[in-house]
């Protein structure tokens, strides 16, 4: 007949103590803790790794943009300037809609 006393009737010895019960379920807890904060670090890294990756493509991007739009600005201002050095060269310029003629004499 069983009525739950266990064969082990030292008072000293608490390995089926529900104190000890509740001290290895502490224990379980620190370790899973100590797991998902370890985890959680992992995921943060994870995330910081792709938004750094997502920041400097977009940088480069942004860097060839930048590039591209200057050399348009660069290249409209060579086209304006050689058309008013030829214009200065024939002697004519226009302003507001008039011609001028070089009064100067060879």
């Amino acid at each position: 007949m069983d009525i739950g006393i266990s064969a082990n009737t030292d008072p000293t010895d608490r390995s089926n103590s529900p104190a000890d019960h509740q001290d290895r379920d502490a224990d379980g807890d620190e370790a899973r803790l100590r797991q998902n904060a370890e985890y959680a670090t992992k995921v943060v890294l994870v995330e910081e790794h792709a938004v750094r990756a997502d920041l400097e493509n977009h940088h480069q991007k942004h860097q060839q943009d930048q590039s591209s739009q200057f050399r348009l600005f660069q290249i409209g201002l060579e086209e304006a300037f050689q058309g008013r050095l030829q214009e200065l060269r024939r002697g004519t310029t226009r302003r507001r809609g008039h011609r001028r003629v070089n009064t100067w004499r060879v």
